[in-house]
C-alpha cells in the first residue's frame, strides 16, 4: 500500500508541476506594450487577463523572461551600435543593419544587399541582386562573372565555343551561325543581347520566359532569376520559390520572375519582411518578424524544425495530463 501511495504522490507532484508550467503568472499588465520586453528568439508574449504570458513556436507556455543581453559587436545586440551601416531600434534596443544592408554570416557586419561586378562582396546573393550570372570571387572577395560568362561593360554575357579566339564578329558567325559577336577584350564569340549559350556551347539559343519552351536551365534563370528551372522542356520555379510579377527598376516593364519564399529564421528587420506573398490572404500568414529572425506567429507551431503550422501543439500534453489523473484514480483502488 505504501509503494503505491509513493506512486500517487509522485503523480500529483508531476501534474501540478506540469499544470503551474502551462499556467505561469509572469507579470501584471494593462496593454501589449509592457509585454513586448519578453519577446526574443522565438518566444511571443501576451497580455492576457491582465498579466504577460509568454509561448515558445511550439505553442507551448514557458517562462516570460527578458532577453539575455548580449556582449560584443553583433547585429542582435543592445545598443548602441558601433558597427558601420548600423543603426539602433530604440524601441526594441536592439541594433538591426540600415536600409539596402544585411548582416555578414557572421552577424559581425552590415553589408550590401546588392553588390555589381567590381563591387566587394562576402556572399554571391550580393552578386546575384545586380547579375543572376555573377558569383562572389572567394579569394578576390569581388563580384564577377562566372565560369563561362565575361563582363561586357557591366554585364555578365554568355560564351559560346570558349575554347575558340576570334577577332571579328565573322569569326563568331561561321563557327557559330547567327546570334553571336566577338568580344574583343577576351577574344572569346559571345551570344547577343536576348541569348545565352547552349548546354553543349555549340550556339546561342534565345532567352525563355515563364511557361515557353527550353533545353536548358540557363535559358530560364536569365529571365526569371535563381529559382528559374527547366522542367519537362518548360521553364518554371523551383519549390523554395514561387511566380510572380514584377516591375523591372530599369524598364519599368513587367515581367514573371521567381521570388523565393520568406524561410522561417531568415533575418528581418519589419514584420513584413517575413510576408509570404505565394498566400493569397492574410489569415493565410504564418510568421512575425520577432527580434530580428522570420519566427512562428501567435496560433502557429513548428513542426519538424520546419515550416509554421496551425494548431494546438498541446493536444498531446493533455492527453497526457488525462493519462496521469486515471492513473492516479486507480491507483487510490489498491490503496
Amino acid at each position: 500500500m505504501q509503494a503505491y501511495l509513493l506512486i500517487c504522490l509522485s503523480l500529483i507532484g508531476f501534474v501540478l508541476n506540469l499544470a503551474a508550467s502551462n499556467d505561469l503568472l509572469e507579470l501584471t499588465c494593462l496593454k501589449q506594450q509592457q509585454c513586448n520586453q519578453f519577446e526574443h528568439s522565438g518566444i511571443k508574449a501576451d497580455c492576457i487577463e491582465d498579466r504577460c504570458h509568454c509561448i515558445n513556436e511550439n505553442r507551448e507556455r514557458v517562462q516570460c523572461k527578458p532577453p539575455e543581453r548580449k556582449l560584443g559587436n553583433i547585429i542582435g545586440s543592445p545598443c548602441p551600435c558601433k558597427m558601420d551601416f548600423a543603426e539602433c531600434d530604440h524601441k526594441q534596443d536592439i541594433c538591426y543593419c540600415a536600409a539596402g544592408y544585411m548582416p555578414s554570416l557572421d552577424k559581425r557586419r552590415c553589408i550590401k544587399k546588392k553588390a555589381l561586378l567590381g563591387d566587394r562582396c562576402e556572399l554571391d546573393s550580393q552578386c546575384q541582386r545586380g547579375d543572376y550570372n555573377a558569383i562572389c570571387h572567394k579569394d578576390y572577395e569581388t563580384c564577377m562573372c562566372m565560369d563561362l560568362f565575361v563582363n561586357d561593360t557591366g554585364k555578365c554575357v554568355s560564351i559560346v565555343g570558349p575554347k575558340f579566339v576570334c577577332h571579328n564578329d565573322t569569326h563568331c558567325i561561321k563557327n557559330y551561325r547567327e546570334n553571336v559577336r566577338c568580344y574583343e577584350n577576351t577574344q572569346n564569340c559571345v551570344c547577343a543581347e536576348g541569348f545565352i549559350a547552349s548546354t553543349d556551347n555549340t550556339r546561342c539559343q534565345e532567352i525563355s520566359e515563364y511557361l515557353e519552351k527550353c533545353t536548358g536551365h540557363s535559358q530560364c534563370i536569365a529571365s526569371m532569376g535563381l529559382g528559374g528551372r527547366c522542367v519537362d522542356n518548360t521553364c518554371q520555379c523551383d519549390e523554395k520559390y514561387f511566380v510572380e510579377e514584377m516591375k523591372s527598376p530599369e524598364t519599368g516593364i513587367k515581367r514573371t520572375v521567381c521570388s523565393p519564399i520568406v524561410e522561417r529564421g531568415q533575418y528581418c528587420r519589419y514584420s513584413e519582411d517575413c510576408y509570404q506573398r505565394q498566400l493569397h490572404n492574410e489569415s493565410q500568414q504564418t510568421m512575425d518578424c520577432i527580434y530580428g529572425e522570420c519566427s512562428c506567429k501567435l496560433g502557429f507551431f513548428v513542426l519538424n524544425e520546419g515550416e509554421c503550422m496551425p494548431g494546438a501543439a498541446t493536444a498531446m500534453k493533455v492527453s497526457s495530463i488525462g493519462f496521469i489523473i486515471m492513473m492516479i484514480f486507480l491507483a487510490t483502488k489498491f490503496i
